[in-house]
C-alpha cells in the first residue's frame, strides 16, 4: 500500500510541475506580448481544469470503491479505463503529428512567399475565404 501511494504521489507531483511550467510559459508570453488582458481567461481555464480534474477523480474513486464492490467488476472497470486512456493518447499523438505537419507547411509557404516579395492567395491546407457580397461587387 505504501509503495503504491508513493508512486501515485510522485506521478501527481511530476504532473503538477509540468502544468506549472506550461502555465508559467503562457503567462510570460502574454506579459511580454503586452496582452495582459488575456491573463484573466488563462487563470479561468486553469481553475476550470483543476475543478474538472478533482471532480473526475472523485467520480472515478466513487465508481471504483462504491459501485464496483467485487473484484471481477473492478478489474473489468480498470481494464476498460486503461484501454480508453491508451486510445485517447494514441489519438492525441496522431492529431499532434497532423497539426505539426500543417503548421510546418504554412510556415514554409509564408517564408517562401516573403522571400520572393509576393504572397500567394492562400497557404496550402487552409480553406478558401468566402468574399462578402460588399467586397466582391455583387449584391
Amino acid at each position: 500500500m505504501g509503495q503504491a501511494f508513493l508512486a501515485s504521489y510522485l506521478i501527481g507531483l511530476r504532473e503538477g510541475l509540468e502544468v506549472t511550467l506550461v502555465v508559467s510559459i503562457l503567462i510570460a508570453y502574454l506579459v511580454k506580448a503586452g496582452r495582459r488582458r488575456e491573463l484573466f481567461p488563462l487563470w479561468g481555464g486553469v481553475a476550470a481544469a483543476v475543478a474538472l480534474s478533482v471532480l473526475f477523480g472523485a467520480l472515478l474513486t466513487y465508481t471504483e470503491t462504491t459501485l464496483l464492490a467485487d473484484t471481477a467488476s473492478r478489474e473489468l472497470f480498470e481494464a476498460i479505463t486503461s484501454v480508453v486512456a491508451v486510445a485517447l493518447v494514441t489519438w492525441m499523438i496522431f492529431w499532434m503529428r497532423r497539426t505539426a505537419r500543417r503548421r510546418l507547411q504554412r510556415a514554409q509557404w509564408r517564408a517562401s512567399g516573403r522571400a520572393r516579395g509576393r504572397r500567394p492567395a492562400r497557404a496550402p491546407g487552409t480553406p478558401r475565404r468566402r468574399r462578402s457580397p460588399a467586397r466582391s461587387g455583387r449584391r
